[in-house]
């Protein structure tokens, strides 16, 4: 749910004293630690990997707005 950051996390976040910016990197921190142990390694590498695909995605359709206008 970090990864999202609905309305309900953000406010608990910043309740508990975390500042907002540092939601996402506490999300990724969770799905690293899910990697490192060992009975939850193969849930933790499918997360990452679906994390980190998407992040590729958005990258590339970010970039291929960004040819696509300069090219205009």
């Amino acid at each position: 749910m970090k990864l999202f950051k609905p309305p309900v996390v953000i406010q608990a976040t910043v309740q508990l004293g975390y500042p907002e910016s540092i939601i996402v990197g506490i999300g990724i921190a969770l799905l690293a630690f899910l990697y490192v142990i060992p009975r939850t390694s193969i849930l933790g590498a499918i997360l990452l990997t679906g994390y980190l695909g998407g992040a590729v995605a958005r990258l590339a359709i970010a970039l291929k707005c960004v040819t696509a206008c300069a090219r205009k």
